[in-house]
Order: structure tokens, then sequence, then C-alpha cells
């Protein structure tokens, strides 16, 4: 266009940065599916370089209602957690009072001795015993068991205060990753009727190329069409199994 007059050299300069951008974008691309697919193998554990499955599967749902998922988080794995470390600060606060109580402690001693002409001879041995009992009351000891019972008593306190907090952060939670999840879903087919209206753009385009009604670049800018609207189709169904996974993690049981 520019040796028969009808484009500028500007528009030449233009048009060849953008083939370079895109030529650089390709590069960049592929190195970022390279990184992938290391990073994939490296969390498989594979001796043996791996790549991703096209993403073709459609997700069956989720096995629960949104009400008993709900019930489920509320003793999800965290809140277990949180349980358990209540019952443990619960069981030291109530070591703490110990410190009050008086410590008795007994113990009982034997022991014998004799003589003898040889080394290894010895005479009948006399023996002795001796029983000893001791109390100890404790009175005072700088109040250091009021600070502790103070302690354990706060620790109990922290530990209800986070059992609650689990169980409200749990509905919290599951709430947004629903939404999350629903989301996706309809986005997931939202892209598909898109994947659908590309492919039928493309062939159009494809048909009307060789008809000569078409340029190339039409048929290009299909394509490219095409291939945003299945990036964005996976890009939606990643985050829908996300969704699920964190679901799953909160409930603690596969959906």
């Amino acid at each position: 266009m520019v040796r028969m007059r009808t484009a500028t050299r500007s528009d030449s300069l233009r048009a060849e940065i953008q083939r370079r951008n895109a030529a650089q974008a390709v590069e960049q691309a592929k190195n970022d599916l390279a990184v992938a697919e290391a990073a994939l193998t490296r969390v498989v554990g594979s001796p043996e370089p791996l790549t991703a499955a096209p993403d073709s599967l459609e997700d069956s749902g989720l096995a629960l209602d949104e009400p008993s998922l709900r019930k489920l988080a509320e003793t999800g794995p965290s809140v277990q957690v949180a349980s358990a470390s209540l019952e443990a600060s619960h069981a030291a606060r109530q070591s703490s009072w110990s410190d009050y109580l008086p410590a008795i402690s007994a113990s009982y001693q034997r022991g014998g001795s004799g003589t003898g002409t040889a080394f290894f001879e010895r005479d009948a041995l006399d023996y002795q015993g001796s029983v000893r009992f001791s109390a100890t009351l404790p009175v005072f000891d700088q109040f250091q068991r009021e600070v502790r019972n103070t302690q354990s008593k706060v620790a109990e306190d922290n530990a209800q205060a986070a059992l609650r907090d689990a169980r409200l952060a749990a509905v919290e939670n599951v709430t947004r990753w629903l939404g999350v999840y629903h989301t996706a879903a309809q986005r997931v087919e939202s892209q598909k009727a898109s994947v659908d209206a590309a492919l039928e753009d493309l062939r159009v385009q494809q048909q009307r190329y060789n008809a000569g009604g078409s340029t190339l670049l039409d048929v290009l800018a299909s394509q490219t069409q095409l291939d945003n609207a299945r990036r964005d189709l996976i890009r939606a169904r990643y985050d829908q199994r996300i969704a699920k996974a964190q679901l799953e993690a909160l409930v603690g049981r596969e959906l």
C-alpha cells in the first residue's frame, strides 16, 4: 500500500511495531506456558514433564444445598481446631487451681550392712528401714498463683472468642464462595454461547474469504475472537472449581 501510495510510511512503521509486539507477546505466552507446566510437574512430583489436558470437563455441581453447607461449615475443620483449643484452655485453667492445694509426698528407704573376712563373703546383714511422709502447704508465693490463674482464665476467654469467630467466619466464607461458585457457573454458560458464536463467525468469515468477500485480516480477527472466548471459558471453569475446592475445605468433605 505504501508503494501504491495508498498509505504513508508512518502507517507501515505502525504495522511493523504491531507485528513486533505480537511476536513478543507470543514469546511471553510460550514462556508462561513453560513455567506453568514446570510448576504443575513439581506439584504432582512427576519425574517427567507434564502438561495440562484441554479443559473440556463439565462441573457436576454441588452435592449439598446451601443450608446443609452452612450447617456443615459451622462444624468444619477450622471450627474443630478452635473447639479443641478451647478445651485445652479450659483444662489448663482447671489445672491452675492445683497450685492452691497442699503437696504430699512419701518415701521409703531400706538398707543393710555386715562384715566378713573375705571380699566376697559376708555375714548376715543387718537391715534397717525408714518411712517418711511430708506435706507442703503453699501460703504465699508473691501472687504467682494468682497470675497463672488469671492468665489461664484470659486464655480460655480468648479461646471462646476465637471459637465464636471461627463459626461466624465459616458461615461468611461459605456465603462468599457460594456466590463466587454460582457467578462462575453463569459465566461458564455465557462463555459457552460466546464460543459457539465465535465459531460460527469464523466459519462465515472463512467462507467469505474463500469467495473473495473478505480479507485475511477479517479471518484472523474472528480467530482471535474465538481464542479469547475459549480463554474466558477456561477462566470461568477454573474460578468455578476453585470456589468448589474452597467450599470443600470449609466443610471438610468432597462435594
